[in-house]
């Protein structure tokens, strides 16, 4: 995302455009932010895996789910649409 020398570019051009005495104040809240908006992401996390949890349906032990190919019956249906059409 951003390396540290696009960071001390970013807090150099915020000096010089808030000045001295407003900077440390500007830093100060741009951390809370960050600090608030990181805890608010790990909360959402905490609450969608909590959700997924609850509503996860365990196989039982062994059980293999097998997976059936769809029959040729929809694909010459398909095929003898097509020669109908023609006629």
């Amino acid at each position: 995302m951003f390396e540290p020398s696009h960071l001390i570019i970013l807090a150099i051009v915020a000096l010089l455009l808030f000045g001295g005495e407003r900077f440390p104040e500007l830093m100060r809240n741009l951390g809370k932010g960050m600090g608030d908006l990181k805890r608010s992401i790990e909360d959402g996390k905490r609450q969608l895996e909590s959700a997924i949890s609850e509503h996860q349906v365990e196989e039982p032990y062994g059980q293999e789910i097998k997976f059936v190919p769809p029959t040729d019956t929809v694909a010459r249906g398909s095929q003898e649409e097509k020669h109908t059409g023609d006629h």
